[in-house]
C-alpha cells in the first residue's frame, strides 16, 4: 500500500469491501489485524524482522534464477501501469528505474507475506 501512496485507511477499506462482494465460507480472509493490534507499518514492520530478506537478497535472487527474474519482470510492468499518475513527468528511464526500486520492495515483502 505505502508503495503505491495508498493509505492503510483506504486498503483496508477496499479489503472489507472485497470480502462482501462475495461472501463465502469457502475463503478465509485473514490479515495481520487477526495476530497483532498495532499500527499498519508497526505489523509491517515486525513480519519484516521475522521473515528476513533484505533488498540485497532480492538483487542476488533476480540475478541467479531465471524464473525469479521472469516474477520481477512482470512486477516491474505492473508497477509502470499502476503508477502511471506518480510517474508522471519523469524521464523514461527515471520512471522504469522508479518502477524497478518499488517491484523489489514488493518483491521483499512477498518473502515475509509468504
Amino acid at each position: 500500500c505505502d508503495c503505491f501512496n495508498i493509505t492503510d485507511e483506504t486498503t483496508t477499506a477496499y479489503q472489507a469491501a472485497v470480502r462482501d462482494l462475495y461472501p463465502t465460507d469457502l475463503i478465509d480472509w485473514i490479515s495481520l489485524d487477526c495476530f497483532m493490534e498495532t499500527s499498519h507499518q508497526n505489523k509491517r514492520d515486525h513480519l519484516m524482522t521475522l521473515f528476513p530478506f533484505s533488498l540485497e537478497d532480492v538483487e542476488k535472487k533476480i540475478k541467479a534464477d531465471i524464473d525469479y527474474r521472469e516474477v520481477y519482470c512482470g512486477f516491474k510492468r505492473f508497477m509502470k501501469l499502476e503508477l502511471e499518475a506518480q510517474l508522471e513527468g519523469l524521464s523514461v528511464k527515471k520512471s522504469w528505474k522508479e518502477c524497478a526500486r518499488v517491484a523489489k520492495i514488493a518483491m521483499q515483502r512477498n518473502y515475509a507475506y509468504g
